[in-house]
């Protein structure tokens, strides 16, 4: 027995035979100083005495290189050319929950996939943002990554959180534009959180289009009331808005603004949002909201929204002339 196990031993049996309650408190204490001290000494001598025969740093990397830990592609090196377009590190779970996902959807293996894009997000909601009326999603802000995955003819972006425990699917193939087909192409909306939407139209207007960003970053709302007044005027950053510039439509005008809504059913895209692509910037968000419902696009994928949205606009523009 050693010095420090007999003075332990004493000193436990010191202990349970104390009936003073602060004297035990006190001996307990001691008793657990003892072994944390204990444990502190082991550890250092654990640490300190390394095996002679253990395998250099050579010898380590070797043995790693033939027994890989998975046979899924690495990150880095089946897919370098998509660490160029990244604009941070994608972690490898991350990357291979993406390829898995891709693998079953493209059905396609993943040795034929590649990782050409990705992009740090910080998500709405639990849900990614991507979400439908029935479902229940955290209300927490989630960081994760925005991924595009490619095989020779098709593309598809997903949606994870930081550690690729959750993965969504944002684009399908056949809505995704590709270089060659970029202007026929029909971008695929995301549904907008509910308290992302701007607030109802009063009874009086029709129609109200808020624009934000760009390279100036300013925002500005023009409405079209029922009376054919329309009024556009710059927002603060605190939410003031300054003297609207106002001009006129006719009555006639306006009930042909109003029979085109209609005719396009400009509710089918309500709560629907058209996401610039990955990296865009220096873009602007336009809002268009009618009685009916909400839609917003950035401004850089015009060309590619639905030919009934297109119309919307083009009427919109000529209206808003000032």
């Amino acid at each position: 027995m050693t010095r420090f196990d007999y003075i332990f031993s004493k000193t436990l049996r010191y202990f349970l035979q104390i009936t003073n309650r602060h004297q035990r408190i006190l001996t307990a204490l001691v008793l657990i100083s003892m072994l944390s001290l204990s444990t502190g000494v082991t550890l250092g001598c654990q640490t300190s005495v390394a095996p002679t025969d253990s395998p250099s740093t050579g010898d380590v990397s070797e043995k790693n290189a033939k027994s890989p830990s998975s046979s899924l592609p690495s990150a880095v090196t089946d897919n370098e050319e998509a660490s160029n377009l990244t604009d941070a590190e994608l972690p490898d779970s991350v990357a291979q929950a993406v390829l898995q996902e891709a693998s079953k959807q493209s059905i396609l293996p993943i040795a034929q996939l590649k990782i050409t894009q990705a992009q740090q997000q910080t998500w709405p909601d639990g849900c990614l943002g991507i979400s439908s009326p029935d479902t229940l999603c955290t209300q927490a802000l989630v960081t994760g990554w925005r991924v595009r995955v490619e095989d020779q003819g098709q593309s598809f972006i997903y949606r994870t959180n930081d550690s690729g425990s959750v993965v969504k699917l944002e684009k399908t193939p056949a809505q995704l534009p590709t270089e060659s087909s970029l202007p026929d192409t029909v971008i695929l909306a995301v549904q907008t959180p509910q308290r992302e939407l701007p607030p109802p139209l009063p009874q009086n207007t029709i129609f109200r289009v808020i624009t934000s960003g760009g390279f100036t970053g300013r925002t500005y709302e023009t409405t079209l009331l029922k009376n054919g007044q329309v009024m556009q005027a710059f927002v603060n950053f605190n939410g003031t808005a300054a003297s609207p510039r106002i001009s006129r439509i006719s009555s006639q005008e306006v009930q042909q603004f109003q029979q085109l809504l209609e005719k396009v059913d400009f509710a089918q895209f309500k709560q629907l949002s058209y996401p610039p692509p990955i990296g865009a910037a220096d873009y602007v968000t336009v809002v268009m909201t009618s009685q009916r419902g909400t839609t917003s696009y950035a401004d850089m994928v015009q060309h590619q929204l639905p030919e009934s949205l297109k119309t919307v606009i083009q009427a919109w523009n000529k209206i808003t002339t000032f």
